[in-house]
């Protein structure tokens, strides 16, 4: 990934934060300091805005105090609830998404063709305020915006350190100290035992000559071409919490209740959320005005006239890669033991999956884990702490028996 500054009439704003919705209650900072995690590197920023924090770091590019273009673009486009935007900056191609007044898109390509692709996928989604991108890609409903028009600077909102100040400043004044004490006491023997010696060459000619000629064979070889690297499923992984976090949260904001009409049960797959409803004494022209007034980008399906299905699309959570740690037997044994413990019952079954890129194929091995349980998503996938690169593939919610349903897949060796 480039780093995420791009410059805007030779001023620097920080793009490429991981944005997520604040709570209420909730301390901006520390929750900031849970989400840095998803941050490489070891310096981290965050900031807050409109109910949102956002969090980068050193390793991206940011400083303490730069500007976020992200909100700069908001404020804008204050008009819109929702909108999607592509720029060409100096740096690249930078792409903002709003959803809501949630930002769920964040980030600078290097690549044209990526930031395309990406483009794409994100228009995907319904009911975009105003669509934003370079002309030369034409773009259906999209006009062509400036980024230098719509930035004046004049936002208010910065990069702030997670850390303590103090202790970071009052720790470098320590170290400064203690290493400008061992040079003070030390340089004379350090300076003398860096010092370069100077040594004397002394090759056989046999072993130059052959040498050259192993260089000149070396040079003349035709390299090998790589073996194609297939892209396995566990490369791109979200936290596992985060995850339930997102189905807890996406079942919840469809499950709000519609008069007339019952919700029977709820499920989030994939990127979707979305619950099945009932009707009793209620309308269809009334569900759908319900729906309108309380919820934003949702979708409904009517199956009959009294079984409708709301639906919602979930952002893309940041992923890592990971590396399957165990073996599938001794992953079989640690999910067998964890649920007998807490005396809940799984199905747990192992099986082997095979990964297709083009003609290449790899077969991996995957554990199955299915449970029914009282345990809300975040309370569940506790139970796996210590296994992974596992995901929560699906949650469904059975609104007459009040069960949570777990699909879970682990990767293993």
């Amino acid at each position: 990934m480039p780093l995420q500054v791009i410059t805007i009439e030779r001023k620097k704003y920080a793009v490429g934060l991981f944005w997520q919705p604040l709570a209420a209650g909730q301390n901006p900072r520390n929750f900031a300091a849970t989400l840095s995690k998803q941050i490489p590197g070891t310096v981290k920023f965050y900031a807050e805005f409109k109910s949102m924090v956002g969090v980068g770091g050193r390793a991206l590019g940011h400083r303490r105090g730069m500007k976020i273009a992200a909100v700069e673009v908001i404020n804008s486009f204050s008009e819109y609830n929702s909108f999607l935007a592509a720029f060409f900056v100096p740096q690249g191609f930078w792409i903002v998404a709003v959803r809501n007044n949630i930002i769920i898109f964040d980030q600078l390509f290097s690549n044209e063709n990526d930031a395309k692709r990406e483009y794409a996928n994100l228009s995907e989604l319904p009911d975009w305020g105003i669509m934003v991108a370079p002309g030369y890609w034409t773009i259906p409903r999209a006009v062509e915006k400036p980024l230098k028009d719509i930035v004046a600077g004049n936002s208010k909102v910065s990069l702030t350190p997670i850390g303590s100040v103090s202790g970071n400043i009052i720790s470098l004044l320590v170290f400064a100290a203690f290493a400008f004490g061992v040079w003070y006491f030390f340089h004379e023997p350090i300076a003398k035992l860096i010092a370069p010696k100077p040594q004397k060459a002394n090759i056989s000619p046999e072993v130059l000559e052959e040498y050259k000629r192993k260089l000149e064979a070396k040079n003349a070889r035709v390299a090998a071409p790589e073996p194609v690297r297939i892209a396995m499923p566990y490369d791109d992984l979200p936290d596992a919490e985060l995850r339930a976090d997102q189905c807890w949260r996406g079942i919840a904001y469809v499950m709000q209740q519609i008069p007339g009409w019952v919700q029977t049960g709820a499920e989030c797959d994939g990127l979707t959320a979305r619950a099945n409803l009932r009707r009793t004494y209620g309308t269809v022209a009334g569900m759908h005005e319900s729906a309108r007034l309380m919820m934003n980008n949702v979708f409904i399906t009517e199956n009959t006239d009294s079984d409708a299905v709301i639906s919602v699309t979930l952002p893309k959570l940041p992923s890592q890669p990971q590396t399957p740690q165990f073996l599938v037997e001794n992953i079989v044994y640690s999910v067998n033991t964890l649920f007998q413990t807490i005396g809940a019952s799984a199905n747990v079954r192992p099986v082997i999956e095979t990964v297709r890129q083009g003609i290449a194929t790899q077969d991996i091995s995957v554990v199955t884990v299915n449970a029914s349980s009282k345990l809300k998503p975040l309370e569940f996938i506790e139970i796996f702490e210590g296994i992974s690169p596992l995901y929560l593939k699906a949650v469904k919610w059975d609104a007459r028996t009040r069960v949570w349903n777990y699909e879970v897949r682990i990767y293993a060796k």
